[in-house]
Formats: C-alpha cells, sequence, structure tokens
C-alpha cells in the first residue's frame, strides 16, 4: 500500500524545513570543533578581538539569507531567468550570508554570486558602493585581489530586513 501524495507546498515546506534543520546541526557541529580548538589553545594567545563567533541572531539571519539565495537559483531550474535578475540583490545575499559565517569575499566571487555578465557584475558592485552598502578593500598579501563586505549601513539595513523576515516566519510558525 502506498502512502498518500504529499501535496507539492507542503512537501517544498517540509524540504526547506529540514534543509534548515540541516544547516543549523552543520553550524552546531561547526561551533563545537572550533571552541574545542580553542580549548587546545593557549588561553593568552587567544583575545576578543581574534576570536569572535557570530551571535545565534546572526547565524540564524545568515541561514535565512542563504535560503533565499537558493531559492533564487532554484527559481532558474523552473522558469526563465531573464525574469528574475536582480544581480544586486544576489550580492548583497551572498555578502551577508557571508558576513554571518565570518568568511571574506573576494571581488570575482562576488561577480559570481550575482549570476550576470562579469561587467554587468562589477557595475553591480559600483553601484553598491555607490549606495553606501558595500566597500572594496586590497588584499594585504596579493595586490592582484581585492575583496567587497557589507560596509556598516549595508549591514545595518540587511538585519533590518531579515529580522522582519524572521518575525514573519515567526509569526506564521505560531498562527
Amino acid at each position: 500500500m502506498n502512502a498518500p501524495a504529499m501535496p507539492l507546498a507542503v512537501e517544498g515546506a517540509a524540504a526547506d524545513r529540514s534543509t534548515l534543520a540541516e544547516r543549523l546541526i552543520m553550524l552546531g557541529t561547526q561551533m563545537l570543533k572550533l571552541a574545542g580548538e580553542v580549548s587546545r589553545q593557549d588561553p593568552k594567545m587567544v583575545s576578543e578581538a581574534s576570536f569572535e563567533l557570530p551571535s545565534l541572531d546572526e547565524a540564524l539571519t545568515g541561514l535565512l539569507a542563504e535560503e533565499a539565495y537558493r531559492d533564487r537559483r532554484r527559481r532558474a531550474r523552473h522558469l526563465p531567468v531573464r525574469l528574475f535578475g536582480e544581480p544586486g540583490w544576489d550580492m548583497l545575499l551572498d555578502l551577508y550570508a557571508a558576513a554571518a559565517r565570518g568568511e571574506a569575499v573576494s571581488v570575482s566571487n562576488a561577480c559570481l554570486a550575482a549570476d550576470a555578465p562579469p561587467s554587468t557584475a562589477l557595475r553591480w558592485v559600483q553601484h553598491l558602493e555607490e549606495e553606501g552598502l558595500v566597500q572594496r578593500h586590497a588584499d594585504e598579501n596579493d595586490a592582484r585581489r581585492h575583496y567587497v563586505q557589507l560596509t556598516e549601513t549595508g549591514l545595518e539595513r540587511m538585519n533590518a530586513y531579515f529580522a522582519e523576515c524572521r518575525g514573519d516566519l515567526i509569526g506564521a510558525a505560531a498562527g
């Protein structure tokens, strides 16, 4: 006897919750590994400035940003890509998620995240800089490479956006 077919919307929601749960487990595992590494080091050598874990809030909103980015890529498997071109938003999502993970993003990787031709993606980096949302800085070890990151303003705006999204999700789950 076969199980009844699950409606597509319910099936998708279950898969999304499963993906989020897997990411949270992975994040917890990474934090435990990092805590173990720190505990093995000389406590005098580990300063607060050199070791900053993202807060739980930052980690959760970072996961929301990653999911939003993956959702945008999923659409391309089912619908024409030309309907959804937002390279600036794709970059902001990627930079926000990377900030939550404590990772640096090269300009070339930010351009790849934009899912647009390189010249278009570079123009979007410039637009985001002009808006005060991102800033570029040179790699101290390799003059050929530059990094891009959210500015304080960019981070504040993305935090506000995802705090509102998270509030909507919590409200939907409770209601």
